[in-house]
């Protein structure tokens, strides 16, 4: 295994990891269903609101110059992945229902 593949494939890991205890952060918001999804060419979450299956996204690890950031599937930055409980409550007030409240 050449160099390269071996950064590419301990950044995957950490990305996963990183990945992980976000899922882990959103699983104190009820309505929440998260599943971690390792294979494929980057790791990513799947989170979906169980009372409305329609509201759902996919959240990925990305490196920027503040360091590593959970992202929304179209690029866009939620937050440092330093600060996990911030970035679960972004995420679960975007897929709350308009006017409704997720509980925790």
């Amino acid at each position: 295994m050449t160099a390269p593949q071996q950064v590419t494939m301990a950044a995957a890991g950490i990305r996963a990891a990183c990945l992980e205890r976000l899922a882990t952060a959103l699983l104190a918001y009820q309505q929440l269903d998260v599943k971690v999804r390792t294979g494929g060419p980057a790791p990513c979450l799947a989170v979906r609101n169980t009372d409305v299956p329609l509201m759902s996204e996919t959240v990925a690890v990305s490196e920027n110059a503040d360091g590593p950031s959970y992202v929304w599937s179209w690029g866009a930055r939620i937050g440092g992945t330093s600060d996990v409980d911030t970035a679960a409550r972004a995420i679960a007030y975007v897929l709350a229902v308009s006017g409704a409240q997720l509980r925790r």
